[in-house]
C-alpha cells in the first residue's frame, strides 16, 4: 500500500513539472523580450558602425590626401585634359578640393623641362603635394640615358620641397602601318624599364598607364590604334583609363571601379571595362 501511494504521488508531480514547463515555454514564444532585441540591435548598430559609406563629404576631406598637384610633360597629358579628369573622379569619391597645375608644352623632354626652368620654378615654390613627371613620348627608347638623368633630377628636386614625385608611365606610340602588336609590347617593356630606374634611383612613385593600355590592347588586338585619336594621343577612351589609373594611384587603397563618373565615354560597358583595366593595372604594380 505504501509503494502504490509513492507511485501516485511521483507521477502527480511529473505531470505538474510537465505542465509548468509547457506554460513558460508558451509565455517565452509569445512575449517578445525587449533585453533581447535591444543585443541585437546594438550588435547591428555596431556593425553599420564599422561598414557605413560616408554620410558627408566633410567626413571624407577630413582625412589626409594630396590636394595640389603639377604635372610636367607634354601632349600627352594634356590632350584629354588628364589633370581635369583625374579631380572629377576624385570629386564623386569625396576627395574635394584638389587643385592642379601644369608644365606641359607638346613634345618637351625631360632636359628641355630641366633646363628651361619654368617646371623646377614651380617645384622650389613649395606649392605641391605631388610632381608628375611625364617624357616625350619616345624619349625614353631613343634617349634612354639623358632621360633616365633629368627624370631623376625632377624627381630629386620635388623630394627636396617636400612633394612626391609620381613618374607617368606611358603607353608606345606607333602608325597602322609601321607597328604592330610585338612592336608595341616591346616598345612598353622598354619606356616602362626606364620608368622603373627612375623609381628605383629616387623612389618616386610609377603610375602605370602604360600597363593599363597594354592589357586593353590585348583584349582588343585588332585596333592598332585603340584608345588613341592618332594613334599615339589619347582619345575619350585613352584619356579616362589614364584618369582611372592616376585615381587609383594617388589615392591608394581606392578604386575606380564602380565610379559614375564617365567623362567622355559614349559607352556605359566601355566605362566599366576601362575602369576594371585600370584597377587590374594598379593592383599587378603594388604587387610586383
Amino acid at each position: 500500500m505504501n509503494i502504490t501511494t509513492t507511485n501516485n504521488n511521483n507521477n502527480f508531480l511529473m505531470i505538474i513539472a510537465i505542465i509548468l514547463i509547457f506554460n513558460c515555454l508558451y509565455l517565452i514564444s509569445a512575449s517578445p523580450s525587449p533585453s533581447t532585441n535591444n543585443v541585437f540591435d546594438k550588435i547591428n548598430a555596431l556593425r553599420k558602425s564599422h561598414h557605413r559609406e560616408p554620410s558627408s563629404s566633410s567626413e571624407v576631406t577630413s582625412k589626409n590626401y594630396p590636394k595640389r598637384i603639377l604635372f610636367i610633360g607634354n601632349s600627352m597629358t594634356y590632350v584629354g585634359n588628364l589633370p581635369k579628369l583625374i579631380t572629377q573622379i576624385a570629386a564623386e569619391h569625396h576627395f574635394d578640393s584638389i587643385s592642379v597645375d601644369s608644365v606641359t608644352p607638346g613634345g618637351t623632354t625631360l632636359q628641355q623641362h630641366y633646363d628651361k626652368g619654368i617646371a623646377t620654378k614651380k617645384i622650389q615654390s613649395g606649392n605641391y603635394d605631388i610632381v608628375v613627371i611625364q617624357g616625350q613620348s619616345s624619349e625614353a627608347i631613343d634617349d634612354y640615358e639623358n632621360f633616365k638623368t633629368y627624370g631623376i633630377k625632377l624627381a630629386n628636386e620635388a623630394i627636396k620641397y617636400k612633394a612626391k614625385p609620381f613618374l607617368f608611365s606611358a603607353w608606345s606610340c606607333c602608325t597602322p602601318f609601321a607597328c604592330s602588336g610585338e612592336q608595341q609590347q616591346e616598345d612598353y617593356e622598354a619606356i616602362s624599364k626606364a620608368y622603373e630606374d627612375i623609381s628605383k634611383a629616387t623612389k618616386a612613385t610609377i603610375v602605370p598607364v602604360g600597363k593599363s593600355w597594354q592589357l586593353y590592347r590585348k583584349a582588343h588586338p585588332k585596333k592598332v590604334g585603340e584608345l588613341t585619336s592618332d594613334n599615339c594621343h589619347p582619345n575619350q577612351d585613352g584619356a579616362y583609363l589614364s584618369a582611372c589609373v592616376f585615381f587609383e594611384t594617388i589615392f591608394a587603397g581606392t578604386s575606380s571601379v564602380g565610379t559614375n563618373f564617365h567623362g567622355n565615354v559614349q559607352m556605359e560597358n566601355i566605362a566599366k571595362e576601362l575602369q576594371a583595366t585600370a584597377h587590374s593595372a594598379v593592383t599587378f604594380n603594388i604587387k610586383k
